[in-house]
């Protein structure tokens, strides 16, 4: 008998998912945290406190727990205890730096397919819900610019279909009243080695996908793209060997991302010369080289 089922069958621990703040529990090793945070999971409990952290098990399904109502509920005029929830820490490092005047920095750290990038545009979002009296502008801008660094960054991998492929440090900046001011994104560590190389059953950066399914036939043919994707790099094969063929893909994305693009300050010749860059990347990787024996 391991000393976690002792202690739940011994009454020297409550019922198991019960408590919402694990750092609450007499006895605490790493069986009971698993065994706390599979019961609360298998409860449709995906947030669980540990003392100061918060612990969130991606569900892996689409949650209605993010609306008006959860907004009202963690504002920053009402800083009781709560049930954890994705907006209690922006909530908690937002009152931190108004009424206490100390800088905060939020680490959203997991592996991958836990739910990172979802996690940090919630923070994002709460965080400019927060500061709403100030410019709705760069709110806006802030919130949309996670999609384009998705689309030109994430990509398809076995165990998420919608994978950082690198580290990004957001910084927010408000003024001394709270207003939300401005932004700044760094990228770190990007895996710009996907672009010639992926394992078994990962995909290339979404933006090539998106390109060729949703650019016009015009533009297409103006740059002379294939799109039946038909390129070495946008190709793969599954876990099996088999080359995959190419899933279907969204035909709006494309569209989408350059009103993103509009939004964030790209100018209609910045969008083009995007375009055409991402084409020459794509007929770069027919071009095929032999030794001809002159070296």
């Amino acid at each position: 008998m391991t000393e976690a089922v002792y202690a739940y069958e011994h009454g020297l621990l409550p019922d198991p998912g019960a408590t919402h703040d694990l750092s609450c529990l007499n006895i605490l090793d790493e069986n009971i945290i698993l065994e706390e945070l599979r019961v609360r999971f298998n409860n449709d409990k995906f947030y669980t406190f540990l003392g100061d952290v918060l612990i969130a098990v991606n569900p892996n399904k689409k949650l209605h727990i993010y609306d008006e109502k959860q907004h009202l509920q963690f504002d920053k005029d009402d800083t009781s205890a709560k049930q954890p929830h994705i907006f209690w820490t922006p909530q908690q490092a937002y009152c931190n730096f108004l009424y206490r005047g100390r800088h905060q920095c939020i680490l959203v750290s997991g592996e991958s397919g836990t739910g990172k990038t979802d996690s940090a545009k919630l923070i994002v979002k709460h965080l400019a819900y927060m500061s709403t009296a100030g410019d709705d502008v760069i709110s806006d801008k802030i919130l949309k610019a996670s999609h384009l660094l998705e689309a030109f960054g994430n990509a398809v991998t076995p165990m998420n279909q919608n994978s950082s492929r690198f580290g990004k440090y957001v910084q927010l900046f408000f003024t001394d009243k709270g207003f939300l001011s401005g932004a700044k994104v760094t990228e770190y560590m990007l895996e710009k080695s996907r672009l010639v190389s992926r394992n078994d059953g990962e995909s290339n950066f979404h933006v090539l996908y998106y390109m060729l399914a949703g650019l016009s036939p015009e533009v297409r043919a103006s740059y002379c793209l294939d799109p039946s994707g038909n390129y070495r790099i946008l190709q793969n094969v599954d876990r099996t060997g088999v080359l995959e063929k190419q899933k279907p893909r969204d035909t709006t994305e494309v569209t989408q991302l350059c009103s993103v693009m509009g939004t964030v300050g790209f100018t209609d010749k910045d969008i083009a010369n995007t375009v055409r860059s991402l084409a020459i990347i794509l007929h770069l990787t027919t071009i095929t080289f032999f030794d001809d024996g002159s070296f």
